[in-house]
């Protein structure tokens, strides 16, 4: 895919062009419905809350792991304008149920779907060497990296190895304001938050995901149904995570296992939904230390609520 998916995300992300859906590159099998979440234990008390604690740190370890590094000062990022996607190297019939099954799952968090002919901005590429495709745009289009840090760029192709993912951020003031710019003795530039506000979190800023880019080897999707590349696309859509290597050690799974367990979930878990809703129900200013909380906290309320069908 290389050579054309290049000059297909340079168009889509940086030109501002239409969502557009790629010809066939492979076929996927259609989407599964989601199993139900376990029941709750119905053990004596001892046994229940003593389960519980053990899942309540694994939940937390869950989150901690595949979070991202914290950052003095810096909240947490996130989507907070329209999402808008494309995607290269399926089927026309299957990427649009791919974009569908994305979109409604950003709807459960209450991101708003740009319509047709909206800017894309989440791009998510089916490549022959993911790797490769990687180096490339690299190498040619460096600007697609210029806001990453350090260990931002490091974490790209971590855990399962089948995957690069990075996202555009971008700093602003608190509800969107945009920030100024100022210039030190050297000239040398720097952000101003123009409607600073002190508060005990620190100041009133929050970090935009302006875009996103998944690029996944084809040599993992054989096996994978629609719903379990979505859903797993979602979670590296819409935080700044990292999949796994492995298949979980305890008992709570995850879609992030996708390309790592041999026997993945079908879709977002009780713990995906609860990283997501923790994540998008924090405020603004909220930073990486309130994840874990924020999670553990929404897994129980997911838990104990039943999931409609395919969710």
């Amino acid at each position: 895919m290389t050579r054309i998916a290049v000059r297909y995300i340079l168009a889509t992300m940086r030109n501002r062009a239409s969502l557009s859906i790629a010809p066939l590159a492979i076929c996927l099998a259609m989407p599964a419905y989601a199993q139900a979440d376990p029941e709750p234990d119905s053990s004596n008390a001892i046994t229940v809350e003593g389960k519980r604690q053990t899942i309540d740190r694994q939940v937390k370890e869950m989150a901690k792991s595949i979070g991202e590094r914290p950052r003095a000062g810096k909240p947490l990022a996130k989507f907070y304008g329209e999402l808008c996607m494309a995607v290269y190297g399926l089927r026309r019939d299957v990427a649009l149920d791919f974009i569908d099954r994305v979109n409604a799952n950003a709807q459960q968090l209450g991101i708003k779907v740009g319509g047709k002919g909206c800017t894309v901005n989440s791009f998510v590429g089916f490549a022959r060497d993911s790797r490769s495709a990687l180096g490339e745009l690299k190498r040619s289009h460096s600007w697609l990296f210029d806001q990453l840090y350090r260990y931002e760029q490091k974490r790209i192709g971590l855990g399962s190895g089948a995957v690069q993912a990075w996202h555009i951020t971008e700093e602003v003031g608190e509800n969107g304001r945009a920030m100024g710019v100022g210039r030190d003795d050297a000239m040398r530039e720097f952000k101003v938050n123009t409607g600073y506000r002190a508060t005990r979190q620190g100041q009133a800023i929050r970090i935009e995901l302006s875009g996103s880019i998944v690029l996944i080897d084809n040599r993992v999707v054989p096996g994978k149904t629609v719903q379990q590349l979505a859903d797993y696309a979602s979670m590296r859509i819409f935080a700044s995570i990292r999949d796994l290597d492995e298949a979980p050690a305890g008992s709570v799974d995850t879609i992030l296992s996708l390309f790592a367990d041999d026997a993945p979930p079908p879709g977002l878990t009780t713990f995906d939904r609860a990283y997501l809703n923790g994540l998008y129900r924090l405020p603004e200013s909220a930073q990486s230390g309130a994840i874990g909380d924020a999670t553990r906290a929404a897994f129980w309320r997911e838990r104990d609520q039943p999931q409609a069908d395919g969710q």
